[in-house]
């Protein structure tokens, strides 16, 4: 599980409206076929939106929540389905960013 401390608060004079921001997980990246068995619990899960990425590959995003502590249990919930590895996304205008990435725009 990769459930970084998210509370972190961006810098003061940001020019990111933080009323504006949203969470995700990503639940995998795949380059060419995803598994079976992961399509299966994506598809019990429900709501999950794959995005194609400028290398070809394909990430799955969860559902969009509003407060970093909900995508924090989503990360639990997903994790009940053998998913490894999860990390939360802030979602901005439509883009979406791991931590570091944010974090640097709100410098």
């Amino acid at each position: 599980m990769i459930a970084d401390d998210i509370n972190d608060s961006p810098a003061v004079n940001s020019a990111i409206d933080m009323t504006k921001v949203k969470y995700c997980v990503i639940l995998g990246n795949f380059k060419g076929d995803i598994p079976v068995e992961t399509i299966g619990i994506f598809i019990s899960i429900g709501g999950i939106k794959p995005v194609k990425n400028e290398d070809g590959s394909t990430s799955y995003y969860s559902k969009t929540v509003e407060t970093p502590d909900d995508a924090k249990n989503l990360i639990f919930d997903y994790e009940t389905y053998g998913i490894k590895d999860i990390q939360v996304i802030y979602q901005y205008n439509g883009q979406y960013y791991n931590k570091e990435y944010f974090l640097k725009l709100t410098e």
